[in-house]
């Protein structure tokens, strides 16, 4: 349920850490960009192993976690969780695909475009005859709310936002095993993955020291209430176990 000042209410099982913290969650609007940018930007900086293997830093990538920002409120695909004193402390950044994004990225984060690019790419191939879905972009917390249950509560409302705007199917690149792990338990199946210490771009291998072993794509059909449990999830169709584009 969302209230009118775009507060998401339900609680799923596990919720009661998250309430005793008070953490509540919103769906993200136009008022909260400016502060959701900032604490994604410091998140990912700072915790997403694409970005800290790059050494990617805030002033670089914070106009991308802006625009991200922007296109996930446009679409009323964002989730942002808030503790008591009203302080944004965790997100769920989504959008509409096929993207309308549209800009190129700075010089040093092509090497990540290019990546996520090609999974991208996958699901549009196999989703060739109606690629409409959501498309999952960036999730993460502050510190100190890691293993309450941000991250399932945020897939949750996610999906059950998918489903109530209409959508089908929902996909996402998961760059590390945590992330996949997360949404896995919630349906998602891995179609595709890219080995990280043979990925090779612009003649580089710019990610032969990333943590994980590959990025995968991971894709859920809906047709499941979120809210009730896990769900009935409709497997995606595909041959069995992941493909390999690049690797091995």
């Amino acid at each position: 349920m969302i209230t009118r000042d775009h507060e998401i209410t339900t609680e799923y099982p596990g919720y009661s850490r998250l309430r005793q913290h008070g953490v509540r969650r919103f769906v993200l609007g136009p008022d909260d960009i400016a502060e959701s940018a900032a604490v994604l930007t410091q998140v990912f900086c700072a915790q997403e192993p694409l970005t800290r293997t790059l050494s990617i830093g805030p002033a670089e990538f914070g106009p991308v976690g802006r625009m991200l920002c922007e296109v996930a409120a446009e679409a009323g695909l964002g989730i942002i969780a808030r503790d008591r004193g009203g302080n944004v402390v965790g997100f769920r950044i989504s959008e509409p695909w096929p993207s309308t994004k549209g800009s190129e990225p700075p010089e040093r984060l092509a090497p990540i475009h290019a990546l996520l690019g090609e999974l991208e790419a996958e699901f549009d191939r196999l989703h060739a005859a109606d690629n409409r879905a959501v498309h999952f972009l960036m999730m993460g917390c502050v510190p100190g709310l890691e293993g309450m249950g941000l991250a399932s509560t945020m897939v949750r409302d996610t999906l059950w936002l998918a489903e109530r705007r209409g959508y089908a199917r929902v996909f996402a690149e998961a760059t590390h095993d945590g992330s996949a792990r997360v949404l896995e338990r919630h349906g998602f199946e891995p179609m595709a993955e890219i080995v990280y210490d043979s990925y090779e771009h612009a003649g580089r291998r710019p990610f032969v020291h990333m943590p994980a072993r590959a990025c995968k794509l991971l894709v859920r059909s809906l047709g499941a209430d979120p809210s009730q449990g896990e769900g009935r999830v409709i497997p995606a169709a595909r041959e069995a176990g992941p493909a390999r584009i690049r690797g091995g």
